[in-house]
């Protein structure tokens, strides 16, 4: 695992294009940028296609404690680093 600089933790897979993006900043960058006009303390949001859960940590900490994160991911590689990554986030 590796934190990124904003804080989001990922697991690192080099051979991976989403967590290589990730890591060099380049994966989602417009849709990172624009989640915190977008989401608000308190809100409930579904991350649908949630892959190993990189807009999902940062959709944890923009709701807040009392929002809720609902994230949806039908690929099981995914689904044991998305379940990692979330490990003690509490909404």
């Amino acid at each position: 695992m590796v934190v990124l600089p904003d804080g989001t933790p990922i697991v690192h897979d080099p051979d991976d294009w989403t967590c290589r993006g990730s890591y060099e900043g380049t994966y989602e960058r417009e849709i990172l940028r624009l989640l915190p006009n977008l989401v608000l303390h308190g809100d409930v949001v579904v991350d649908v296609g949630a892959n190993v859960g990189i807009l999902t940590a940062r959709l944890s900490r923009l709701v807040g404690p009392t929002g809720l994160v609902i994230a949806v991911e039908p690929s099981p590689r995914c689904v044991d680093d998305l379940r990692w990554v979330l490990e003690g986030m509490s909404n």
